[in-house]
């Protein structure tokens, strides 16, 4: 629920309790994100896309995540985060569909 209400400090504080550091780890990286960007812009950093993005992945809306990161020119990133997740078909359909300049180097790195 805390994701949800976006208090990530409390969430961060929750994973941390219950052992679960590497979300721990996500949730303090994607504050430290929000913190940088709000104070770069003076804007809210939470509505920042990469931390909306870092939150969707969080609540595994990888679609969601992809969206927010392609709609802000972020090919490689949406691709890097599929890689991460070893969800290589869907980083190999972005750079096909996005015709990324290295596409057929990526396949067969997928594929092997």
């Amino acid at each position: 629920k805390a994701l949800e209400a976006e208090e990530l400090a409390v969430a961060e504080a929750c994973c941390a309790t219950v052992g679960d550091v590497a979300r721990a780890r996500f949730i303090h990286k994607t504050i430290q994100i929000a913190a940088t960007h709000a104070a770069e812009t003076g804007s809210n950093g939470k509505s920042y896309f990469v931390v909306q993005a870092r939150l969707a992945m969080l609540v595994k809306h990888f679609q969601r995540a992809e969206a927010l990161l392609l709609d802000n020119g972020g090919l490689a990133d949406a691709m890097a985060m599929y890689e991460e997740l070893h969800r290589f078909d869907d980083a190999l359909r972005l750079a096909e569909k996005h015709a990324h300049p290295q596409v057929e180097t990526l396949r067969q790195r997928y594929l092997q």
